[in-house]
């Protein structure tokens, strides 16, 4: 009798774990009040699937969520303190699984254009698309383990001042065509994957940007305004790095960019003075225009500009080509 009752229940126990638990397709719709928060911190944590996040709620958030599994509907927190800091949490529940198949889970969430925000995703699994225009954000950080990443900060952003993108596994397409005039530091670093980054728009401090990739093309647009000049830090351990560095400089850059095993290709405006030390392990360094002096390369602004471009190029195997832009 014993035995015939054990059978049962693991088969059970394991149509409880595993099978897909199809529900027809689930839509639930969330909106959540500010109650009084003159600042908000939100956190959004999704196991798998696609992640939307927009500006334009009419609320604190207005959020759609669409799954195939009841054990998928997400949980929603919001809290506000004493000193007016609204703390929202959107989560996977903790008894979270993946059951075979694909299955559908996307979170369409809609934030509020009208309080200042941090805001935070950790992304496990899946496309992230955040078109983050319209939101006062103040800091960004997004640690994604798997999937690509498509990040747009377009318009104007008064508060933003730091920006932290991290991904294990998945390219990174990162386009800021907005105004920040309090951007001070940029993070980007991808494990496997590329790194697209183009900051077209206007900063209005000193920016520090380090980008880090381990196995990806890094290729950065810098074709905007910038006010206070920047330091910059490209480091690309397997993948050609490219970039272009012909934007309106109005103070000083400095740049390292560290290269083991890759071509670097970089254009540089001849408005400004320019000063790069160059030099390749195994490989030649091409930069025509230049007034070259073994590993030094400049052009005929530098020492006579108001705003100079220094940079330092390194790489073990790879050429290294310098173009000059009018």
């Amino acid at each position: 009798m014993a035995r015939r009752i054990a059978i049962p229940i693991a088969l059970l126990a394991g149509l409880l774990l595993c099978a897909p638990l199809l529900a027809g397709l689930i839509v639930d719709n969330r909106r959540v009040e500010a109650r009084g928060a003159k600042l908000v911190k939100v956190n959004l944590h999704k196991q798998r699937g696609v992640l939307i996040v927009s500006g334009g709620a009419e609320t604190l958030m207005d959020a759609s969520f669409r799954f195939d599994r009841e054990i998928w509907r997400p949980i929603v927190d919001y809290a506000v303190g004493t000193d007016k800091v609204g703390n929202l949490t959107v989560r996977q529940p903790t008894s979270f699984v993946t059951p075979p198949g694909e299955g559908q889970n996307e979170w369409d969430i809609r934030l509020s254009p009208d309080l200042p925000m941090d805001l935070f995703i950790d992304s496990s699994s899946g496309a992230n698309v955040l078109d983050l225009g319209g939101i006062d954000l103040a800091l960004f950080r997004l640690e994604g383990s798997s999937g690509k990443v498509d990040l747009s900060l377009p318009g104007r952003f008064p508060s933003m001042g730091k920006i932290r993108v991290t991904a294990s596994s998945g390219n990174i397409d990162f386009d800021a065509p907005g105004d920040y005039p309090s951007l001070e530091s940029i993070r980007i670093r991808s494990s496997s994957g590329s790194i697209n980054f183009s900051l077209t728009g206007k900063t209005g401090s000193y920016v520090d940007l380090v980008t880090d990739s381990s196995s990806g093309e890094t290729s950065l647009n810098f074709t905007g305004e910038y006010e206070k000049g920047a330091n910059f830090l490209i480091d690309a351990s397997s993948g050609p790095i490219k970039m272009d560095l012909t934007g309106k400089w109005k103070g000083d850059l400095t740049a390292r960019i560290e290269a083991s095993s890759s071509p670097v290709t970089v254009y540089l405006p001849v408005d400004v003075g320019l000063r790069v030390l160059a030099s390749s392990s195994s490989g030649e360094v091409k930069a025509d225009g230049f007034i070259a002096n073994e590993d030094e390369y400049v052009n005929t602004q530098y020492g006579k500009s108001d705003v100079n471009l220094k940079l330092k190029i390194t790489t073990s195997s790879g050429p290294i080509k310098l173009y000059l832009t009018e």
